[in-house]
């Protein structure tokens, strides 16, 4: 796989068509045979299919190895996994040994942005602005790193000059899946959405959270933006970026997902969905009524799936820090690739409690738990231990 990407790519999906459930990735001979730069590529490769999903539909996990995530200050040292900072690095250690080695960075290019969306967290960690020259800096050290992964983002990272820049670096340092999210309306260009795509962007996550602009300017609070971001998609579609949607579901748009999917369909042809949940980064900061309720979204969950399906559209959940506790949405579990991501360690993955009802269940052991900000807008009412072998 090395040598030929594509053929991970083509494994995963003939085991998804033939209706196969969860993949274990066994790393362990990686340490004894591969030298280090086929090791980092691997783990870059096994990040893209979790992330984007080359394999929705496959429960994966790895064997052998852990992954983890850490920030950095601008000297490029590694500190405290999980602070705030404008470069989040991901890392794996081979089995149980303390080495790091580092194949994805995420970089927050600014907290700015062109919108104001009614639920979005970017701008309430009140941070100082990162300087161009010093992500620059932070940026040329990472590419030293070999990675093989890179995701720009904010805020919005398409008001700032540098990005053209930012994204050719990384393309000249030979990163593979070259990552941009955005809300597409400085791609209403359709030039400048292709000089992104030439200097190395070439996967890009436009968020649109409504097919229409009366509920979508209600959510973006800005007049103009959904005509502008529908024209930013059609942007990057007419360049070699592989380009997918992101929808944050909250109460207001909720119900309108299946009409949402249509016009997907119909304005941009089968392009993949990705669906998040609106979520609160400090309290009290965002209103608990934006958040909806697992037993309200699994009826349009349920719909929706089956309306993708129909339609060509591949539907998904965006990642890990949204999973849902295992007693929710059961109906919808394995119809929505990636909604369930499964876990070989819950007890490390962070930002989750268990209440003590959680004890019974008979998914204690692989369920991370519940966010704090649901039980903080809804309780735990909806949280009931499976029994046997339900999990």
């Amino acid at each position: 796989c090395t040598e030929n990407a594509p053929m991970l790519n083509s494994i995963l999906s003939l085991a998804s068509d033939l209706g196969v459930r969860r993949a274990i990735l066994d790393m362990s001979e990686t340490y004894k045979f591969w030298t280090p730069e086929q090791r980092k590529y691997l783990f870059g490769l096994v990040r893209t299919a979790l992330d984007f999903g080359v394999a929705r539909g496959l429960q994966i996990s790895l064997k052998g190895a852990t992954i983890h995530t850490a920030n950095v200050f601008e000297d490029g040292r590694v500190i405290k996994e999980n602070r705030d900072d404008f470069c989040l690095l991901t890392y794996y250690r081979p089995g149980r040994s303390r080495r790091r080695e580092i194949f994805s960075a995420d970089f927050r290019l600014t907290y700015k942005c062109n919108q104001n969306c009614v639920f979005c967290a970017a701008d309430q960690r009140k941070l100082d602005e990162p300087q161009p020259d010093v992500v620059r800096k932070t940026l040329l050290r990472t590419l030293k790193k070999g990675i093989q992964r890179i995701c720009f983002e904010g805020g919005e990272p398409t008001l700032l000059p540098e990005l053209p820049e930012f994204l050719h670096l990384s393309k000249q340092a030979g990163v593979r899946d070259i990552v941009l999210m955005t809300n597409g309306m400085r791609a209403a260009d359709h030039g400048y959405a292709k000089t992104l795509s030439d200097a190395g962007a070439n996967r890009v996550f436009i968020s649109l959270h409504a097919h229409t602009s009366a509920l979508s300017e209600t959510i973006t609070a800005t007049p103009g933006s959904f005509e502008r971001t529908v024209s930013g998609i059609h942007g990057f579609l007419a360049t070699r970026a592989h380009t997918s949607l992101i929808f944050v579901m909250t109460s207001l748009n909720m119900e309108s997902l299946p009409g949402y999917l249509k016009f997907v369909r119909r304005e941009f042809g089968r392009i993949p969905v990705l669906l998040s949940m609106a979520t609160p980064y400090l309290e009290p900061t965002l209103y608990t009524s934006l958040i909806p309720k697992y037993r309200d979204m699994e009826p349009v969950l349920k719909q929706s799936a089956r309306l993708a399906a129909e339609i060509g559209i591949p539907l998904s959940a965006m990642e890990e820090q949204h999973r849902p506790p295992d007693c929710t949405l059961r109906e919808v579990r394995f119809l929505i690739r990636n909604l369930y991501v499964p876990l070989e360690n819950p007890k490390e993955v962070k930002g989750f409690i268990k209440p003590d009802r959680c004890a019974v269940c008979a998914a204690y052991a692989v369920c991370p738990g519940v966010k704090p900000f649901y039980v903080q807008a809804h309780g735990v009412s909806e949280l009931v231990p499976l029994k046997g072998d339900g999990a």
